[in-house]
């Protein structure tokens, strides 16, 4: 039995002084060489392909595509430029045009108040006017007043009679009727005076 304890205990210690004399050296002892090795790789540097330059390269695409691209950029922006400048432009000539009209608008409004001054004038000179030859017709007889009337155009004729007093207005009236072919023509110039007296406000103007 000791003698089994010895040669296991020998053996144990043969096998452990093999072991930490390979662990040491790398190598077997007493020479002996292995059925096969196992090799170790080692692992592979992965390094960065060098940027390669020259015509149809990646690295000569991405530059020209972009420069390509900025120069785009550079013609939107000159563009946009332009197109401001010409929206001030057009902002400029808008406020003339505007400063323009308010200044016709006022030019015009002046020429219409004279103009409604003038018509003014007109109207009161018509008026005058027509009272004048009003007074000298009244002055004459009935058949040379009546002829002297006929002569005028229906609106005159009836302003001439709307301003006559009223007697001598219904006097030649009556002459004028005697003529059958004067009476259509009277009866339209009666129309008229009573359109003249309804635009007057109704007042009688005949004296």
């Amino acid at each position: 039995m000791a003698l089994v304890v010895f040669i296991s205990s020998s053996v144990s210690a043969f096998c452990v002084g093999a072991l930490t004399f390979t662990l040491i050296t790398g190598e077997l002892p007493f020479g002996m060489v292995p059925h096969f090795r196992v090799t170790v790789k080692k692992k592979a540097v992965i390094s960065k392909p060098a940027l390669e330059k020259g015509p149809g390269t990646s690295a000569r695409i991405d530059e020209d595509f972009l420069e390509s691209f900025y120069k785009e950029l550079t013609a939107e922006r000159e563009k946009i430029a332009e197109e401001r400048k010409k929206l001030v432009a057009s902002q400029k000539i808008a406020e003339e045009i505007k400063k323009e009209a308010f200044k016709m608008q006022e030019q015009m409004r002046q020429v219409q108040d004279k103009v409604n001054g003038l018509l003014v004038f007109m109207d009161n000179k018509e008026i005058s006017n027509v009272k004048k030859m009003s007074g000298i017709i009244s002055g004459l007889d009935s058949a040379t007043a009546a002829k002297m009337l006929m002569e005028y155009d229906d609106n005159m004729a009836a302003r001439v009679l709307y301003f006559m007093n009223q007697k001598k207005s219904s006097e030649i009236i009556g002459q004028v009727m005697q003529d059958p072919k004067q009476m259509l023509r009277m009866s339209t110039i009666t129309k008229k005076m009573q359109t003249l007296s309804e635009q007057a406000g109704g007042e009688n103007n005949n004296e």
